[in-house]
């Protein structure tokens, strides 16, 4: 499972407008609207802010993954927005954060070992620093996704 192949162009955005961590979420929302057809999105925030309750998904390295399990969603969905300059979102290392993946995954039993292994994948193409900053000079979001492409070929 590719994330080049599962992420769409109407649901990554390379220059994200909000200009704090609440505004950036409600903004991802938006992107997977965009890329999805969402039943619930109130769920979809409601699950996500409830994540970024327990603890902050701003991994560090200027990261932020938020991600939540969803009761109804069918599959699994992403979107991807970048913020040049960076904002705060609390993230462990108190780094601002430039790069946002999304991942929501169906509340489910068997969604949970997908659920791992894009988490997984996620994180290896980002520890990267190289591409993490190639991919904040993309100017379009195919830009990102074939970006995005050419770093999980090295893992092939």
């Amino acid at each position: 499972m590719n994330l080049s192949e599962l992420l769409h162009p109407e649901s990554v955005s390379v220059s994200l407008q909000a200009d704090d961590k609440q505004g950036v979420i409600n903004e991802l929302i938006t992107l997977l609207e965009h890329g999805y057809s969402l039943q619930d999105r109130q769920a979809i925030s409601r699950a996500v802010f409830a994540r970024e309750e327990l603890i902050s998904t701003g991994i560090g390295n200027h990261i932020a993954i938020p991600h939540a399990k969803v009761e109804g969603v069918e599959g699994m969905m992403f979107s991807l927005g970048l913020k040049k300059e960076g904002l705060d979102f609390k993230a462990l290392d108190d780094v601002p954060v430039s790069i946002f993946f999304m991942v929501i995954a169906p509340k489910s039993p068997e969604a949970m070992e997908q659920h791992l292994k894009v988490m997984a994948r996620i994180s290896r193409i980002l520890k990267n620093t190289q591409f993490c900053e190639g991919l904040l000079s993309c100017s379009t979001p195919e830009e990102v996704i074939d970006r995005i492409a050419g770093e999980e070929g090295r893992f092939l």
